[in-house]
Protein backbone atom coordinates (compact mmCIF):
# COMPACT_ATOMS: atom_id res chain seq x y z
CA UNK A 1 0.00 0.00 0.00
CA UNK A 2 1.11 3.62 -0.80
CA UNK A 3 0.36 7.11 -2.27
CA UNK A 4 0.10 7.57 -6.12
CA UNK A 5 2.77 10.16 -5.78
CA UNK A 6 6.28 9.60 -4.54
CA UNK A 7 8.61 12.26 -4.69
CA UNK A 8 11.13 12.24 -7.26
CA UNK A 9 14.31 13.04 -4.97
CA UNK A 10 13.70 10.30 -2.90
CA UNK A 11 12.62 7.50 -5.63
CA UNK A 12 15.68 6.20 -6.01
CA UNK A 13 16.42 5.75 -2.30
CA UNK A 14 13.31 4.37 -1.38
CA UNK A 15 13.65 1.42 -4.52
CA UNK A 16 17.30 0.65 -3.06
CA UNK A 17 15.39 0.16 0.43
CA UNK A 18 12.42 -1.47 -1.30
CA UNK A 19 14.68 -4.15 -3.04
CA UNK A 20 16.73 -4.91 -0.54
CA UNK A 21 14.02 -6.55 1.45
CA UNK A 22 12.65 -8.06 -1.25
CA UNK A 23 16.03 -9.60 -1.77
CA UNK A 24 16.11 -10.54 2.22
CA UNK A 25 12.95 -11.82 2.04
CA UNK A 26 13.80 -14.12 -0.82
CA UNK A 27 16.85 -15.30 0.45
CA UNK A 28 15.77 -15.87 3.89
CA UNK A 29 12.86 -18.10 2.75
CA UNK A 30 14.83 -20.14 -0.03
CA UNK A 31 17.54 -21.07 2.91
CA UNK A 32 14.42 -21.94 4.72
CA UNK A 33 12.94 -23.91 2.14
CA UNK A 34 16.26 -26.21 1.59
CA UNK A 35 17.01 -26.81 4.94
CA UNK A 36 13.70 -28.12 5.62
CA UNK A 37 13.07 -29.74 2.31
CA UNK A 38 12.21 -32.71 3.65
CA UNK A 39 8.98 -31.28 5.61
CA UNK A 40 7.73 -28.92 2.50
CA UNK A 41 6.41 -30.08 -0.90
CA UNK A 42 8.35 -29.19 -4.24
CA UNK A 43 11.38 -29.83 -2.19
CA UNK A 44 10.66 -26.46 -0.48
CA UNK A 45 10.89 -24.49 -3.70
CA UNK A 46 8.73 -21.35 -2.15
CA UNK A 47 6.76 -19.60 -4.06
CA UNK A 48 7.15 -15.54 -3.71
CA UNK A 49 4.07 -13.64 -4.00
CA UNK A 50 3.36 -9.86 -4.30
CA UNK A 51 -0.05 -8.52 -3.99
CA UNK A 52 -0.74 -5.08 -5.71
CA UNK A 53 -3.61 -3.37 -6.61
CA UNK A 54 -1.08 -1.73 -9.38
CA UNK A 55 -2.24 1.94 -8.80
CA UNK A 56 0.04 4.38 -9.95
CA UNK A 57 2.64 5.25 -7.63
CA UNK A 58 4.08 3.00 -4.66
CA UNK A 59 2.07 -0.07 -5.70
CA UNK A 60 3.44 -0.35 -9.00
CA UNK A 61 6.57 0.50 -7.45
CA UNK A 62 6.71 -2.74 -5.34
CA UNK A 63 5.05 -5.00 -8.32
CA UNK A 64 7.38 -4.22 -10.80
CA UNK A 65 10.52 -4.64 -8.05
CA UNK A 66 9.14 -8.03 -6.65
CA UNK A 67 8.50 -9.45 -10.58
CA UNK A 68 11.66 -8.69 -11.34
CA UNK A 69 13.14 -10.47 -8.29
CA UNK A 70 11.26 -13.48 -9.70
CA UNK A 71 8.13 -13.05 -7.11
CA UNK A 72 4.48 -14.03 -8.67
CA UNK A 73 2.09 -11.13 -9.04
CA UNK A 74 -1.41 -11.01 -7.67
CA UNK A 75 -3.69 -7.84 -8.47
CA UNK A 76 -6.92 -7.55 -6.51
CA UNK A 77 -8.53 -4.19 -7.91
CA UNK A 78 -11.55 -2.26 -7.17
CA UNK A 79 -13.18 -1.93 -10.61
CA UNK A 80 -12.04 -3.24 -14.69
CA UNK A 81 -8.24 -1.46 -14.68
CA UNK A 82 -8.26 -2.44 -18.39
CA UNK A 83 -11.06 -0.19 -18.97
CA UNK A 84 -9.93 2.64 -17.08
CA UNK A 85 -6.42 3.06 -17.65
CA UNK A 86 -5.22 2.81 -21.40
CA UNK A 87 -1.82 2.12 -19.80
CA UNK A 88 -2.56 -0.99 -18.36
CA UNK A 89 -4.19 -2.18 -21.54
CA UNK A 90 -1.40 -1.54 -23.37
CA UNK A 91 0.30 -5.41 -22.94
CA UNK A 92 3.70 -3.14 -24.28
CA UNK A 93 3.94 -0.71 -21.66
CA UNK A 94 5.68 -1.30 -18.19
CA UNK A 95 2.35 -1.36 -16.00
CA UNK A 96 0.94 -3.41 -19.07
CA UNK A 97 2.97 -6.08 -18.72
CA UNK A 98 2.31 -6.35 -15.03
CA UNK A 99 -1.02 -6.67 -15.33
CA UNK A 100 -1.07 -9.52 -18.12
CA UNK A 101 1.74 -11.53 -16.01
CA UNK A 102 -0.10 -11.51 -13.29
CA UNK A 103 -0.47 -14.75 -11.27
CA UNK A 104 -4.25 -13.84 -10.46
CA UNK A 105 -6.49 -11.42 -11.13
CA UNK A 106 -9.40 -10.05 -8.67
CA UNK A 107 -11.22 -7.80 -9.63
CA UNK A 108 -14.43 -5.96 -7.41
CA UNK A 109 -17.31 -4.33 -9.64
CA UNK A 110 -16.68 -1.20 -8.23
CA UNK A 111 -16.48 2.08 -9.70
CA UNK A 112 -13.62 4.82 -10.01
CA UNK A 113 -15.27 6.60 -8.00
CA UNK A 114 -16.55 3.78 -5.34
CA UNK A 115 -14.76 4.52 -2.26
CA UNK A 116 -16.42 1.39 -0.86
CA UNK A 117 -14.49 -0.55 -3.71
CA UNK A 118 -11.01 1.04 -2.48
CA UNK A 119 -11.88 0.03 1.32
CA UNK A 120 -12.42 -3.71 0.07
CA UNK A 121 -9.36 -3.94 -2.46
CA UNK A 122 -7.29 -2.92 0.88
CA UNK A 123 -8.55 -5.61 2.99
CA UNK A 124 -7.80 -7.88 0.63
CA UNK A 125 -4.51 -7.07 0.21
CA UNK A 126 -4.31 -7.22 4.12
CA UNK A 127 -5.85 -10.37 4.13
CA UNK A 128 -3.58 -12.06 1.60
CA UNK A 129 -0.87 -10.64 2.69
CA UNK A 130 2.43 -11.69 5.66
CA UNK A 131 4.05 -8.60 5.18
CA UNK A 132 2.42 -4.93 4.43
CA UNK A 133 5.22 -3.04 2.83
CA UNK A 134 3.38 0.33 3.57
CA UNK A 135 5.07 4.21 1.27
CA UNK A 136 3.43 6.58 3.85
CA UNK A 137 4.07 10.08 4.69
CA UNK A 138 3.06 9.02 8.26
CA UNK A 139 -0.20 11.67 7.87
CA UNK A 140 -3.75 10.53 8.67
CA UNK A 141 -5.55 9.06 5.78
CA UNK A 142 -7.64 12.07 3.63
CA UNK A 143 -10.40 9.71 3.01
CA UNK A 144 -11.39 6.07 3.61
CA UNK A 145 -9.42 3.59 2.21
CA UNK A 146 -6.00 5.61 2.01
CA UNK A 147 -2.61 4.50 3.03
CA UNK A 148 -2.63 5.23 6.80
CA UNK A 149 -6.35 3.27 7.28
CA UNK A 150 -4.71 0.06 5.13
CA UNK A 151 -1.51 0.42 7.82
CA UNK A 152 -3.99 0.82 11.06
CA UNK A 153 -5.99 -2.22 9.34
CA UNK A 154 -2.57 -4.86 9.18
CA UNK A 155 -1.83 -3.54 12.68
CA UNK A 156 -5.34 -4.71 14.29
CA UNK A 157 -4.78 -7.67 12.52
CA UNK A 158 -1.04 -8.40 13.29
CA UNK A 159 0.51 -8.52 10.10
CA UNK A 160 3.99 -7.18 10.59
CA UNK A 161 4.51 -4.13 8.38
CA UNK A 162 7.68 -2.51 7.04
CA UNK A 163 6.95 1.72 6.52
CA UNK A 164 9.17 3.56 4.33
CA UNK A 165 8.79 7.56 4.83
CA UNK A 166 8.25 8.98 1.47
CA UNK A 167 8.71 12.69 2.94
CA UNK A 168 12.24 13.55 4.78
CA UNK A 169 14.46 11.28 6.06
CA UNK A 170 12.72 9.41 8.48
CA UNK A 171 13.86 6.31 9.83
CA UNK A 172 12.11 2.47 8.27
CA UNK A 173 9.81 1.23 10.63
CA UNK A 174 8.69 -2.47 10.99
CA UNK A 175 5.59 -2.53 13.64
CA UNK A 176 5.45 -6.27 14.73
CA UNK A 177 2.55 -7.11 17.25
CA UNK A 178 3.58 -5.42 20.43
CA UNK A 179 7.30 -4.76 19.15
CA UNK A 180 8.61 -1.97 16.93
CA UNK A 181 11.88 -1.20 15.28
CA UNK A 182 13.00 1.52 13.53
CA UNK A 183 16.61 2.20 11.89
CA UNK A 184 17.82 4.21 9.40
CA UNK A 185 18.28 2.30 6.44
CA UNK A 186 16.63 -1.17 5.66
CA UNK A 187 19.31 -2.90 7.20
CA UNK A 188 18.34 -2.24 10.47
CA UNK A 189 15.34 -4.19 10.63
CA UNK A 190 16.18 -7.16 8.14
CA UNK A 191 16.91 -9.10 11.81
CA UNK A 192 13.53 -8.76 12.53
CA UNK A 193 12.54 -9.76 9.36
CA UNK A 194 14.53 -12.57 9.38
CA UNK A 195 13.04 -13.90 12.76
CA UNK A 196 9.29 -13.09 11.78
CA UNK A 197 10.08 -15.58 8.85
CA UNK A 198 11.85 -18.23 10.64
CA UNK A 199 8.76 -18.30 13.64
CA UNK A 200 6.40 -18.82 10.81
CA UNK A 201 8.35 -21.06 8.39
CA UNK A 202 10.27 -23.31 10.68
CA UNK A 203 8.94 -26.60 11.59
CA UNK A 204 8.21 -26.86 15.39
CA UNK A 205 11.13 -29.03 16.44
CA UNK A 206 12.67 -28.70 13.95
CA UNK A 207 16.30 -29.87 16.19
CA UNK A 208 13.85 -32.86 16.83
CA UNK A 209 12.66 -32.34 20.28
CA UNK A 210 9.88 -29.86 21.67
CA UNK A 211 9.78 -29.68 24.93
CA UNK A 212 12.01 -32.64 26.11
CA UNK A 213 9.74 -34.92 23.82
CA UNK A 214 10.91 -36.75 20.33
CA UNK A 215 9.44 -35.24 17.57
CA UNK A 216 9.64 -38.07 15.35
CA UNK A 217 6.48 -39.45 15.01
CA UNK A 218 4.23 -36.46 15.77
CA UNK A 219 1.40 -37.14 13.60
CA UNK A 220 0.72 -40.41 15.32
CA UNK A 221 0.85 -38.43 18.43
CA UNK A 222 -1.83 -35.52 17.49
CA UNK A 223 -4.29 -38.15 16.62
CA UNK A 224 -3.59 -39.91 19.93
CA UNK A 225 -4.00 -36.95 21.96
CA UNK A 226 -7.69 -36.83 20.14
CA UNK A 227 -8.78 -40.28 21.51
CA UNK A 228 -11.66 -39.91 24.11
CA UNK A 229 -10.93 -42.01 26.23
CA UNK A 230 -6.91 -40.77 26.69
CA UNK A 231 -8.76 -37.51 27.10
CA UNK A 232 -11.10 -38.76 29.64
CA UNK A 233 -8.03 -40.42 31.79
CA UNK A 234 -6.10 -37.24 31.71
CA UNK A 235 -9.03 -35.28 32.80
CA UNK A 236 -10.09 -37.56 35.21
CA UNK A 237 -6.64 -37.68 36.56
CA UNK A 238 -5.87 -33.74 36.80
CA UNK A 239 -9.78 -33.52 37.87
CA UNK A 240 -9.68 -35.84 41.03
CA UNK A 241 -6.30 -34.56 42.46
CA UNK A 242 -8.25 -30.81 42.68
CA UNK A 243 -11.61 -31.83 43.32
CA UNK A 244 -11.58 -34.21 46.23
CA UNK A 245 -11.89 -31.64 48.57
CA UNK A 246 -15.11 -30.09 46.48
CA UNK A 247 -16.41 -34.21 46.37
CA UNK A 248 -15.84 -34.89 49.86
CA UNK A 249 -18.28 -31.52 51.39
CA UNK A 250 -21.93 -31.96 52.23
CA UNK A 251 -23.40 -30.35 48.85
CA UNK A 252 -25.15 -32.83 46.81
CA UNK A 253 -24.32 -32.86 43.17
CA UNK A 254 -26.04 -35.01 40.66
CA UNK A 255 -25.27 -35.52 36.72
CA UNK A 256 -28.80 -33.75 35.00
CA UNK A 257 -31.89 -36.15 34.29
CA UNK A 258 -31.20 -37.92 31.31
CA UNK A 259 -32.60 -41.22 29.81
CA UNK A 260 -31.68 -44.49 31.40
CA UNK A 261 -29.32 -45.88 28.78
CA UNK A 262 -27.54 -42.69 29.03
CA UNK A 263 -27.25 -42.55 32.60
CA UNK A 264 -26.03 -45.76 32.69
CA UNK A 265 -23.22 -45.58 30.08
CA UNK A 266 -22.09 -42.67 31.93
CA UNK A 267 -21.90 -44.30 34.76
CA UNK A 268 -20.47 -47.66 33.68
CA UNK A 269 -17.48 -45.57 31.69
CA UNK A 270 -16.71 -43.36 35.33
CA UNK A 271 -16.64 -46.55 37.15
CA UNK A 272 -14.58 -48.44 34.52
CA UNK A 273 -12.16 -45.28 34.67
CA UNK A 274 -12.23 -45.07 38.23
CA UNK A 275 -11.27 -48.92 38.68
CA UNK A 276 -8.05 -48.00 36.10
CA UNK A 277 -6.84 -45.23 38.48
CA UNK A 278 -6.63 -46.93 41.18
CA UNK A 279 -8.45 -44.99 43.52
CA UNK A 280 -9.20 -45.55 46.97
CA UNK A 281 -12.43 -47.50 47.61
CA UNK A 282 -13.39 -45.11 50.09
CA UNK A 283 -12.56 -41.48 47.52
CA UNK A 284 -15.09 -43.32 44.63
CA UNK A 285 -18.01 -44.51 47.35
CA UNK A 286 -17.58 -40.55 48.06
CA UNK A 287 -17.73 -39.92 44.27
CA UNK A 288 -20.59 -42.20 43.42
CA UNK A 289 -22.54 -41.14 46.00
CA UNK A 290 -22.49 -37.79 44.83
CA UNK A 291 -22.41 -37.99 41.64
CA UNK A 292 -24.49 -41.22 41.09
Amino acid sequence: TGHRSLPDERLEELRDGLRSLLEHIRSTVTAIGAHHRSVYANEGQATLVAVSPLARGADRLVAGEAVSLGYALDVPAPYDLVRADPELADETSGPGRLYHSARARFILDGLREDVQAYIEVGRRVVDNSDFLIAFWDGRPAAGPGGTAEIVKLARYHDVPVVHFHTEGPGPITLWAGADTVEAPTIEGVLPKITRLLELALVPPGADGRVKGHRTSNLLEKYFRERNPAALRRLFLGKAFAIGTSVIATPMSMKIPDLPGDCVAASQAAWRQDWAEAHLPSALTDQVEHKFL
